[in-house]
């Protein structure tokens, strides 16, 4: 009876092996799914902003995060070539007032860490005070970094700037004083006459 049962389940295992073999052979011999591909000007758009990024943090002397968004790009167009400025470690900075634009700054600065960054924003903010778009720049990343103290000066100063913006200047005030006098005289000379006239 062993015996009996012991066929039965191989001729079923054997039944289902044959079933299943050439569905196997099947799907392992179908061609696979087309891959779906990033639109040219995706990849070419992605590239070009890791490439930038890259070029940033080198400038910033960060070269490890240079070569992390090189990397990146490269596994996007794997056609490019290493540029040669990947490995170099930037010119230092000698002299933070050499910087005379403040696009050049913020985009020096924008891959340094803020320690690197404080002491040439604030050289910057010691030559042009007035410059408003530092100022906020600063007042960002020290927000972001915890610096509290940087964080309030900026923002009072800032604040400052729009009240005096927006303030009314003295001299408005002085000369609504003087015509608001020069029609109080008129009107009260046109009041003496009337009065007067009609006493006549």
């Amino acid at each position: 009876m062993k015996i009996f049962y012991y066929i039965i389940i191989n001729i079923i295992i054997c039944i289902a092996m044959a079933a299943v073999t050439p569905v196997l052979a099947a799907l392992q011999n179908s061609p696979s799914a087309p891959r779906q591909t990033m639109p040219d000007s995706v990849r070419e758009a992605r590239v070009r902003n890791l490439f930038q990024r890259a070029k940033n943090a080198q400038m910033a002397g960060n070269l490890a995060e240079a070569k992390r968004l090189w990397s990146q790009a490269k596994s996007i167009d794997p056609s490019l070539v290493p540029p040669v400025w990947l490995d170099r470690s930037p010119a230092p900075i000698r002299n933070p007032s050499e910087f005379n634009s403040s696009k050049v700054l913020l985009r020096r600065t924008a891959s340094m860490t803020y320690d690197l960054a404080k002491p040439l924003l604030e050289d910057w903010l010691r030559r042009f005070p007035t410059d408003e778009t530092v100022r906020t720049y600063y007042l960002t990343r020290a927000e972001a970094a915890g610096d509290l103290i940087q964080a309030r000066r900026h923002r009072a100063v800032l604040h400052l700037s729009e009240q005096t913006e927006t303030a009314t200047p003295l001299w408005k005030y002085l000369l609504l004083t003087i015509l608001g006098l020069f029609l109080g005289w008129q009107g009260r000379a046109i009041y003496l006459d009337l009065v007067l006239g009609r006493k006549s």
